[in-house]
């Protein structure tokens, strides 16, 4: 959203990112419930069922799997029931065995618990999630789309996976690997868990959200917040920050901004 606001004339405000923040302590590992059938590998999302939210997806990414892998793959998806349309698509691929609806959850937690990774496979109308980083602070890697700020919650390769959007072969591939290498599934979510202490805390959103009206107040330079794999934390013109947090340093013109509508409320939040 930042880099957008970039290209519009919102950038003479000099807009800057806080990244969500969720309690760590809340959302934190929980031992499963004891499995009958081990084998099995239990994938799951608390971002809810609407059709945005690209879950649909990988009914077309489990049919790109052999029978057998198809029968240890469980799917569990909490939010609203899915809608008639979604039930009858499910009934016509002949998987609805294999996908389960827990429905609205007062706490996610027991939920989140339960899964072996958990999945954020938006394609639309998507920031950067606050069930992603609930459940990377439960302990669980989260394979994303590479779409607006999911991206930017996962390492590929060390606490979770990346595939394009609408990509049923990337996300056939990745069950694939998550089904025979359940040793590096746990390996990601312990690197996700630790991920989320250092980077995700509420501690660190709310600092970083009264850092900003800090700065406005005393009108200093405030540091460029769009941060990156190529920005190296050891250069000298970074600023540190909680839990290693780092920004890089820019000087910016504090323009007079005129006055907005209060914006409406946006829908209630599953989970």
């Amino acid at each position: 959203m930042r880099r957008q606001l970039s290209h519009t004339p919102y950038r003479r405000c000099q807009p800057e990112t806080v990244y969500n923040g969720v309690d760590t302590a809340f959302f934190s590992p929980a031992e499963a419930d004891r499995r009958t059938d081990g084998r099995q590998l239990w994938i799951g999302s608390n971002a809810g069922t609407a059709d945005y939210k690209g879950w649909t997806d990988l009914v077309k990414a489990l049919a790109l799997l052999a029978p057998d892998e198809r029968e240890r793959i469980q799917v569990v998806i909490a939010g609203h029931p899915p809608s008639a349309a979604q039930r009858q698509m499910l009934a016509r691929s002949g998987l609805q065995d294999r996908f389960h609806f827990p429905g609205l959850l007062d706490d996610v937690r027991p939920t989140i618990a339960r899964l072996d990774a958990g999945f954020v496979l938006s394609h639309d109308i998507e920031t950067i999630s606050f069930a992603c980083r609930e459940m990377m602070a439960m302990g669980k890697p989260v394979m994303v789309t590479d779409y607006a700020g999911l991206p930017e919650n996962v390492r590929p390769g060390t606490d979770g996976w990346i595939v394009p959007v609408h990509g049923h072969a990337a996300m056939a591939a990745a069950l694939r690997d998550m089904l025979n290498d359940r040793e590096e599934v746990l390996r990601r979510g312990r690197a996700a868990r630790h991920r989320a202490i250092a980077e995700f805390g509420i501690g660190t959103f709310l600092d970083h959200t009264e850092a900003v009206y800090a700065r406005l107040l005393q009108g200093a330079p405030a540091p460029d917040s769009e941060r990156g794999p190529d920005r190296d934390p050891a250069s000298p013109d970074r600023l540190s920050g909680e839990a290693g947090h780092s920004r890089r340093r820019r000087t910016v013109r504090t323009p007079d901004m005129p006055a907005s509508p209060r914006p409406a409320a946006g829908p209630p939040r599953v989970g």
